[in-house]
């Protein structure tokens, strides 16, 4: 037999006495009443509603996410609608007793704990009694414990045997800002709904709202500046709406206590600073940079802010929108950065978020963060263009080795001072290097008598292969089965420089493909030896007119002969 239910457990049911709206805050007088009026949870809107028209709620609900985003706020609301007596809504009707009791407050069959003051495992004891009973007023029990994690280990095991096989008429709401602290017994048997941080274009939709209903004066760049400040938090930008309200004393919000009480400088005093950043002004960035600290801005949260416009900038850029971030900043704003920065390359984006990354990092730090804003500021308009970069190596790489950069404007010719001139010992100068002329490639053999003139050591190895075709865009080199020189020119580093000098030799790009004939892979070959090879090589390089001057120029003797990694 089931149990009607007592009034024993009155220290820890929610009892809210009839307030009256005038004299509610902010942050409770629009706090959200159904589903529909939740911001920013879409997704969880949706899981509970289906869940209500189908009549398929889950025994346990465990709602997570950071502080003041709805998170009793969703609870009640469920808490609400599972108590209502309407079988033909899914939502609550507002008319029945369960409805009125809940908003007046005393509905005794919606307990609420808090976990922070409650934490043993007793008063998890009196909530698993006081299940047993079926509900005096609502169709369900509903017992909503916030800050759950804050319980103890022993309360948590005490609630898992009520959590796995609760009662038909019973229903748990947990709610949490740390999740990672509670146990995964208890997350096994829950249903999980994370809310999230909200946006600041929708803490600044709330806040406009408001202050139409309230008829509050205030300019849309003071309200950007509270939804930035409260971090997604939409009680806390609440709450500081109303600070703000009791500073100001009265209907209008006052835009200097607005910067003295937040330390922000609002977002479109940040766009217009990285404009100046993007312009490469860096007398006025220096000049701003002092006026925030005169009027003692936060320059961490302002770094911070400025790291984050950065990052959208660059992710715009990239991307070609920010449909791909969940939380994005106004339009305009973007469209302002991205006007300014559009002489910007990408790897200038690119480096600028590194910097800005490097400065925050040392600002937290720092004893005197003013100096490092400015240090990195002023890094900022120095960083070169790319487009620059590129365009002076490719002049570089089109110079010749006769030609030299001239000056755009031709100096003045300096009379050198006289002086004493010392004794200069004549020496026989170093021959300057030949220029070969080009050659026209008709076939093979001209191809191999070019390769011997400009690369001997590689044509040693080339003239190993047993034949050599010459296609447009490759050549193909096929060697005897086993022969040392394809094992040699077979290196990754070899078969680049063989690529290099057959471009130069044809004047166009080519491919080098090596083939080992397999047909004569059984058969003896009459193949060169490796010694004979080697000294036929090195007698070459010897007697090479070039090496010979260089020896009688240096003094020296040749005591080896490296050939494209072969040591002698």
């Amino acid at each position: 037999m089931e149990k009607t239910k007592g009034n024993n457990i009155g220290e820890i049911i929610l009892s809210s006495a009839s307030t009256s709206q005038n004299r509610l805050n902010l942050a409770r007088k629009y706090r959200p009443i159904r589903l529909e009026d939740l911001i920013g949870q879409s997704h969880a809107v949706k899981i509970l509603n289906e869940a209500f028209k189908k009549d398929r709620l889950a025994p346990a609900y465990l709602l997570s996410g950071p502080r003041g985003i709805g998170k009793t706020s969703t609870a009640r609301i469920i808490a609400k609608a599972a108590s209502c007596l309407s079988k033909d809504s899914d939502k609550p009707c507002e008319k029945c007793a369960a409805c009125k009791a809940f908003s007046g407050g005393n509905l005794m069959d919606v307990v609420e704990m808090d976990g922070a003051s409650h934490t043993g495992v007793d008063d998890i004891r009196r909530i698993i009694e006081a299940v047993a009973y079926r509900p005096s007023v609502g169709k369900r029990n509903v017992y909503i414990v916030d800050e759950v994690h804050m319980l103890s280990n022993a309360a948590f095991n005490a609630l898992l045997k009520t959590l796995e096989e609760p009662p038909a008429h019973a229903l748990f709401i947990f709610a949490t800002t740390e999740i990672e602290k509670l146990p995964s017994t208890v997350l096994s048997r829950v249903q999980r709904l994370e809310l999230r941080r909200l946006h600041e274009a929708e803490i600044l939709e709330s806040l406009t709202s408001i202050c139409e209903k309230e008829k509050i004066e205030a300019a849309v760049h003071s309200l950007e500046q509270i939804a930035s400040a409260a971090d997604g938090s939409l009680r806390d930008a609440q709450t500081l709406l109303e600070q703000m309200l009791l500073m100001s004393g009265g209907k209008k919000l006052d835009d200097k206590i607005l910067d003295a009480f937040l330390g922000t400088i609002g977002a479109d005093k940040e766009v217009e600073f990285l404009e100046l950043m993007a312009r490469r002004e860096a007398n006025k960035l220096i000049e701003k940079i002092g006026e925030f600290h005169d009027r003692g801005k936060d320059l961490l949260r302002l770094q911070a802010r400025l790291l984050n416009w950065i990052r959208q900038l660059l992710i715009f850029r990239s991307c070609g929108s920010l449909d791909v971030l969940s939380e994005k900043s106004p339009e305009e704003y973007i469209q302002k950065l991205v006007t300014a920065f559009a002489a910007w390359s990408l790897e200038d984006i690119d480096r600028l978020l590194e910097l800005s990354q490097d400065a925050y990092a040392r600002i937290r730090q720092h004893d005197f963060p003013r100096f490092v804003m400015e240090t990195s500021a002023l890094r900022a308009t120095r960083i070169p263009h790319t487009e620059d970069i590129s365009r002076l190596i490719q002049m570089i790489e089109r110079e010749t080795p006769d030609q030299k950069l001239q000056p755009s404007v031709e100096a003045a010719p300096v009379k050198p001072k006289e002086r004493a001139r010392p004794e200069v010992k004549m020496e026989r100068p170093i021959a300057p290097k030949e220029v070969r002329p080009t050659r026209k490639i008709n076939s093979t053999d001209d191809f191999l008598e070019e390769l011997a003139a400009s690369r001997p050591s590689l044509s040693a190895l080339v003239k190993c292969a047993e034949k050599t075709e010459l296609h447009f865009d490759k050549v193909v080199l096929t060697f005897p089965h086993g022969h040392f020189a394809f094992k040699q020119l077979g290196d990754k580093l070899m078969i680049r420089e063989l690529e290099k000098a057959f471009s130069t030799i044809l004047s166009r790009p080519v491919q080098v493909v090596l083939e080992e004939n397999s047909e004569n892979a059984s058969k003896p070959q009459a193949q060169p030896r490796r010694k004979d090879f080697i000294k036929e090589a090195r007698e070459k390089a010897v007697t090479d007119p070039n090496v010979q001057r260089a020896a009688e120029i240096l003094g020296g003797k040749i005591s080896s002969v490296t050939i494209e990694g072969i040591k002698t």
